[in-house]
């Protein structure tokens, strides 16, 4: 760190932040590798699976990878606290993280990428306009800043309620991702525990907040794991140009390719949006959730939830096997 902490820790690490986006123009893996190093929790296959995240999933303009990304780096500050307490610790995260949402609405005006880029990245004409003039990118150098000095000073925070009693905790459960990750594990011993723990927090939309639909992350992230670069070790010119191309793929329609992750990714995003209508839980829902009860309401009595979630799982599944054939 060197003389850079001088300046303190939090402004260290927010510049951090700023600087590693730079480098690899990925805001969930810049949110969450610097975040790792932070806590000196590094997991690369954790950190690879929130590559195809960016741009708001796939470049899609949902949730902002910053959003996502600190959510996650959240969970991880609570792993502990997650295998300890069970349900109790997911209830108590989904809050915590709400607020994070929460705030960054609050600063920001928005949690979506399309709200706060104000473009649209299968375009051309919306990729160049983001570049330049380069308004918009320095505003996501600032933002990622800011909120990684937000997750610096929650991370010594206790979770609201983690050790209280949890209504519903006598029925199972119904997680979004979760449930997409874990079957696709069991399908194709792909992905790990730690993904699936920490994957409660894009619950109903990230934080219950109504953001990007958890099935559709939960599809996204296994594929991400197995088939991005590892961008912690990439040089910036090879994350650009990964970058590019992969843009490129998805704004000509070039996807068959089973072994290109933009290609896999966006196919499975396309499918996805084919068959619900949208990306955000709050419009497939029609609801935005009180609280952990309210949630687990609706997923209990939703066949449309049930069916996206196991259109995730076969999109998700279909792209590993394919992916395997293709080596």
């Amino acid at each position: 760190m060197g003389n850079d902490m001088q300046e303190g820790p939090k402004r260290y690490w927010g510049r951090r932040a700023s600087r590693n986006l730079l480098r690899t123009f990925n805001c969930p893996e810049s949110t969450l590798q610097v975040a790792q190093d932070m806590m000196s929790a590094r997991d690369d296959t954790l950190l690879k699976s929130s590559a195809a995240l960016a741009g708001g999933v796939v470049a899609s303009g949902t949730t902002c990878g910053v959003v996502i990304g600190g959510a996650i780096a959240l969970a991880l500050m609570h792993d502990e606290a997650l295998r300890e307490d069970g349900l109790a610790a997911e209830v108590g995260l989904l809050s915590t993280v709400g607020d994070y949402v929460d705030w960054f609405r609050d600063q920001y005006g928005t949690v979506f990428c399309r709200g706060r880029a104000g473009v649209d990245f299968w375009t051309l004409s919306g990729f160049l306009r983001y570049l330049i003039p380069p308004d918009r990118f320095f505003g996501c150098l600032s933002h990622i800043n800011q909120a990684m000095q937000y997750l610096y000073d929650r991370q010594d925070d206790d979770l609201p309620g983690a050790k209280g009693n949890v209504a519903h905790e006598t029925t199972t459960p119904v997680h979004c991702a979760r449930t997409v990750l874990e079957e696709v594990r069991k399908r194709t011993n792909v992905g790990d525990e730690l993904m699936e723990r920490v994957s409660v927090v894009l619950d109903g939309g990230v934080g219950l907040r109504g953001g990007a639909c958890g099935a559709l992350v939960g599809a996204v992230m296994p594929l991400s794991a197995l088939m991005w670069q590892d961008l912690r070790e990439a040089s910036w010119v090879q994350a650009y140009l990964d970058m590019l191309i992969g843009v490129r793929k998805l704004r000509t329609g070039d996807l068959d390719k089973p072994d290109d992750p933009y290609a896999v990714t966006g196919r499975i995003l396309t499918r996805f949006k084919s068959e619900a209508g949208s990306l955000d839980c709050s419009v497939l829902t029609g609801k935005a959730f009180a609280d952990w009860n309210s949630f687990q309401t609706h997923m209990h009595s939703s066949d449309l939830c049930s069916r996206l979630i196991e259109l995730s799982i076969n999109e998700a599944t279909t792209a590993i096997d394919r992916y395997r054939r293709a080596h």
